[in-house]
Formats: C-alpha cells, sequence, structure tokens
C-alpha cells in the first residue's frame, strides 16, 4: 500500500458557494437572453400589479402601474422587432400604434366633454376651471399633454375641496373611471409621437438603445419589487432573472493586452482619431436615447388651488382697512 502523500494538485477542491459562482460569472448580455429576462419581468410585473398599484396608492408619484406595464411591453415589442426584425411583429407593432392613435383621439373627446361642463356650469369660478384644466390646450397628437391632463381631472375629481361641485356640474364617477381606463391605454402612445421607437432614424442605434433601456426598465422593475414585495418570497421569487449567467473569461483580457501591445507597436493611422470620435457619438446618442425611452416611475401632478403669498396677503388686507 503506497504511502505517497496526495499532491495538492490532484486533491478535491471544495465546490464553491453560491456568491463566489456568482462573483465568477455574469448574467448573459445578448439581446436573446434580454428580451426573455425582459418578458419573464413583465409577466411577473402582471401577475402582481395590484400590489404595485396599492402600494403606491395616494402618491404623486406612481412607480409601476397599468400604464408603466403597458409602456415596458410596448418597449420590449419594439426591442423584439429591431432585433430580429420579423415583418409579423413589425406588423402587431403598426397596430397597435394604430389603436392608440385612436385611443388619443377618445381620450380627448371624453377631456373636453368634462371640461366643457365645468367650464359652462361654473363660467366665472377660475379656481375650479384651473384644477380641471379650463384653458389648456388639448391635442390627440400630444400624447404626453394629453396624459398629464387626463391626471390632472383624475386627481381634481378625486380631491375634498370639487367633488361636490364637479358632480353637481354632471360629471360622474363613471366618467372619470372611462378617462383612467383610456389613458391606461394611451399609455405607449407616445412611441408614435415622440418617434421612439421608429425603425427609419438610424438602425443600429435605436436597436442598442432599445436593449439598453429595456436592461434598465428591467433592473428596475426588479428593484421596485424588491421593496413592494419585501417578504413575499413566492412573488419575488418570480422576479429572479431568466438569464443564464456565462463564465468569466480570464483569456479574453490577455488577448485584449496582447492586441493592444499590437497596436501600441504600430504607427498610429491617421484615421483611427476620427473612428474613436464617431464611435464615442453613437454611445452618446445610444445613452441619450435609452434614458428617453426607459420605463421609470410616473409624476401624478395634483391640481391645487393657486396658494398666494402671505406677505402680499397681509399687505392686501392692510390697504383695504
Amino acid at each position: 500500500m503506497s504511502n505517497t502523500p496526495t499532491s495538492p494538485s490532484t486533491a478535491a477542491s471544495p465546490a464553491p458557494s453560491p456568491a463566489a459562482a456568482a462573483k465568477a460569472s455574469r448574467l448573459r448580455r445578448d439581446a436573446a437572453s434580454l428580451l426573455v429576462d425582459a418578458k419573464a419581468t413583465a409577466a411577473a410585473v402582471k401577475a402582481n400589479l395590484a400590489a404595485f398599484v396599492a402600494a403606491d396608492a395616494g402618491r404623486a408619484v406612481k412607480r409601476i402601474d397599468a400604464s408603466w406595464l403597458s409602456r415596458f411591453t410596448s418597449m420590449v415589442a419594439a426591442a423584439e422587432t429591431a432585433v430580429d426584425g420579423r415583418a409579423v411583429r413589425l406588423g402587431e407593432l403598426k397596430a397597435a400604434t394604430s389603436a392608440e392613435r385612436g385611443s388619443a383621439q377618445g381620450l380627448a373627446e371624453s377631456i373636453r366633454a368634462i371640461r366643457d361642463d365645468i367650464a359652462t356650469s361654473y363660467p366665472d369660478d377660475k379656481g375650479i376651471g384651473r384644477a380641471f384644466g379650463v384653458g389648456a390646450g388639448i391635442d390627440a397628437k400630444k400624447t404626453g399633454a394629453l396624459m398629464q391632463l387626463a391626471g390632472q381631472l383624475t386627481e381634481a375629481f378625486a380631491s375634498k375641496e370639487w367633488n361636490a361641485r364637479a358632480t353637481a356640474a354632471g360629471v360622474t364617477q363613471a366618467r372619470i373611471d372611462a378617462v383612467t381606463a383610456q389613458r391606461s391605454s394611451l399609455s405607449g402612445a407616445d412611441v408614435s409621437q415622440q418617434g421612439l421607437f421608429a425603425t427609419n432614424v438610424d438602425g443600429t442605434v435605436q436597436k442598442d438603445a432599445l436593449l439598453k433601456a429595456v436592461s434598465g426598465s428591467t433592473t428596475y422593475a426588479r428593484k421596485v419589487a424588491g421593496v413592494v414585495l419585501k417578504g413575499n418570497a413566492t412573488a419575488l421569487a418570480s422576479f429572479v432573472p431568466a438569464r443564464a449567467r456565462a463564465a468569466k473569461k480570464g483569456a479574453k483580457r490577455a488577448v485584449s493586452a496582447v492586441a493592444s501591445a499590437a497596436s501600441a507597436a504600430k504607427p498610429k493611422a491617421t484615421r483611427k482619431a476620427p473612428a474613436k470620435g464617431k464611435l464615442r457619438a453613437r454611445r452618446a446618442q445610444v445613452k441619450a436615447r435609452a434614458k428617453t425611452l426607459a420605463a421609470g416611475p410616473t409624476l401624478v401632478v395634483a391640481a391645487t388651488k393657486a396658494k398666494r403669498n402671505p406677505a402680499k396677503k397681509a399687505a392686501s388686507k392692510k390697504r383695504a382697512k
């Protein structure tokens, strides 16, 4: 029986811990994996949407709601179209955009009808008129302003100050609910208005920007879920990244170092600087566009009565005496 000691190289090494394994690997960043992960996150948000909405009830800043989910879903569909270029998916996106434009027109008509009732019922009351957006322009093509005005009407009707008077003017909860539903279906209409998902601007920049925005919005959804669904292990499990992990390649760094050394040994090409400038410019374009595309929290501005300056108010009273 041999008494030869076991060589360190042949000794069995302990299995790496999950933390160590995660550190030695990274989530796959290819487009297909990002899109699969985003779709899984969208499904998880949809399944727990009631919890997200309840968490932000009464808050002016809405982190995740039906509007956010609609925008995120539209963004993922646009990213998928930019990546694979399938005609079927492009047709679906165009159909969705057409439907959203129809919703914009319907929302504009609903808002106009409510405002007309308020304006004609209280023609001399600037307070309630301002609360319900009387005098503000209504343009179905300007989705952002239209959605903000719809939110303003909803907040005004919900306030104790204006609810009774608005109801007396014929504004019912059913009409406000209809505005809310139309606003939700319109949440992605700014896609067509602002050209965020246009494919004829710059295909490469648009694709990269969409993927960057999808990745950032997916991460944002997980952060919000970690706060809202804290303690609900079952719900949080559905937000675990669907992407597989890939081992970090140390050899890649070595190859890059060799390539850099080889490049340094060669005389600098005259066109190298402009190429770097173009690359920086393209990265800046991608970053800026992705920031615009990303789905984040929404600020719902509540209609409030303008507060007068206390000093001016005191001076006014003094003059009156």
